[in-house]
């Protein structure tokens, strides 16, 4: 299990390249995590920022494979009222990873989930984009995308674990993750920025994105 989690982190990490699509998780991520630390992601929808937050979740969503209906019918409006929804969510949220996975902290998690989705209505691959966005923006969830639940369908044969973007599922991860948390505690890999094209100095990878992207390249090494 050792090598086998080190390899594919390094593997995902080779491949994350400024052009590369993996690394359009990094800009998103950077620039929503700016405002939090500055301790003003009320900014976000200002109308200053609106814009431009839309544009950066928006293009981050497309190179992660979510430009398929509906959202390919919709408009960079689209986003204003998720990105509110963002703006408004308390700090706590912010500052969950894997690691302080409480069931209270949970909670806070499927709550903030229900309330973004309140802006979508009825569409299909409802938890692949909100797990998305979540990571993308708070850094505290993995995506459920295709590869990431074909993980967990391996795992299902030997723990059973749940597929579905809810509390059971993230309990099962959680206690992946401290049965290899010595492993995944030896990477501290930090975002690249997008105008210097380096490694920035004070943003890393949380937890949860390691396991994500474990699971990730897990299910898409298979199938290369």
């Amino acid at each position: 299990m050792y090598e086998n989690i080190s390899n594919l982190i390094k593997k995902y990490k080779k491949e994350r390249q400024v052009h590369k699509r993996y690394t359009s998780f990094d800009y998103c991520y950077n620039y929503f995590c700016k405002f939090f630390e500055n301790d003003n992601q009320d900014q976000l929808k200002s109308d200053e920022n609106l814009e431009l937050s839309c544009l950066h979740l928006g293009f981050y969503l497309a190179s992660w494979g979510m430009f398929r209906s509906p959202l390919i019918k919709k408009s960079l409006a689209y986003y204003k009222d998720i990105i509110v929804e963002i703006s408004n969510t308390p700090r706590e949220i912010w500052k969950i990873d894997i690691d302080s996975y409480s069931e209270d902290n949970i909670k806070k998690i499927i709550e903030c989930k229900e309330n973004i989705e309140e802006h979508y209505g009825n569409i299909n691959e409802r938890d692949n984009r909100t797990s998305k966005i979540m990571l993308g923006v708070f850094g505290n969830v993995p995506a459920y995308d295709k590869y990431f639940k074909e993980w967990l369908g391996e795992e299902d044969k030997k723990d059973k674990f749940c597929q579905t973007f809810n509390k059971k599922s993230l309990q099962q991860i959680k206690r992946f993750y401290e049965k290899n948390k010595e492993i995944f505690e030896k990477y501290d890999i930090k975002t690249l920025d997008f105008s210097s094209e380096k490694e920035t100095k004070n943003i890393s990878y949380p937890n949860i994105k390691l396991v994500d992207m474990y699971g990730y390249m897990y299910s898409k090494n298979k199938e290369d």
